[in-house]
């Protein structure tokens, strides 16, 4: 195994806490041959006397599951130049709502330096009034089968400014697991009296 040190390692603590294991290595059969990878978990058990301990359980290959892994990563990564070169607003989200790329447009509107809204949640964007409503429609929109909605929500700006903006939201999956958003928007230039009724259009793509 190329990880011959790591599951050593893994394993004396396993051992030594009379814990569980849990790891992933790569194995290469022979000079030339395809790397594999393996998930091994276990648990320290004892004998009848209580004394001498072994670790019990089972492994895995799961090549396949790295091999999707990589690639959903290298494609993760061109898109996150694609947003980040567009010329139009918009913000790549995490599954869980986290700020991964953001384009130089959306940063300017925003009224942030781009860098300092990465790794922020999308939220924390969203005027307080408004915050509980937002929450709500995401859950509804991350529990069904459509891809896509749009929807009018006013952002916070930097300087504590506020504006509307109309919203349009795209799942990115990779196969059949959702692994973020995209978010698109426009603001919209209205008076500073035009209070715009929130609505939410789920949609398919």
């Amino acid at each position: 195994a190329e990880d011959a040190e790591e599951i050593r390692r893994q394993v004396t603590r396993a051992v030594s806490e009379r814990g569980s294991l849990n790891l992933q290595f790569r194995y290469r059969p022979g000079e030339g041959g395809k790397e594999l990878w393996f998930e091994a978990r276990g648990h320290f058990s004892c004998d009848h006397t209580s004394h001498a301990g072994f670790l019990r359980g089972v492994l895995f290959d799961v090549t396949d599951r790295r091999r999707i892994e990589e690639v959903i990563r290298a494609n993760e990564k061109r898109f996150r130049q694609i947003v980040e070169n567009s010329p139009n607003p918009q913000v790549m989200l995490d599954e869980s709502g986290t700020i991964q790329s953001v384009s130089s447009a959306a940063a300017a509107k925003l009224g942030y330096p781009a860098e300092e809204l990465v790794g922020r949640p999308a939220l924390a964007l969203v005027s307080s009034d408004q915050r509980s409503r937002i929450q709500e429609q995401a859950r509804q929109f991350a529990e069904t089968d459509k891809d896509a909605f749009t929807g009018l929500v006013r952002v916070c700006r930097q300087d504590r400014s506020t504006f509307w903006i109309e919203a349009d939201v795209s799942k990115i999956r990779a196969g059949h697991a959702v692994q973020g958003y995209l978010v698109r928007f426009a603001k919209l230039d209205l008076g500073p009296t035009c209070q715009p009724v929130p609505h939410l259009q789920i949609h398919a793509q």
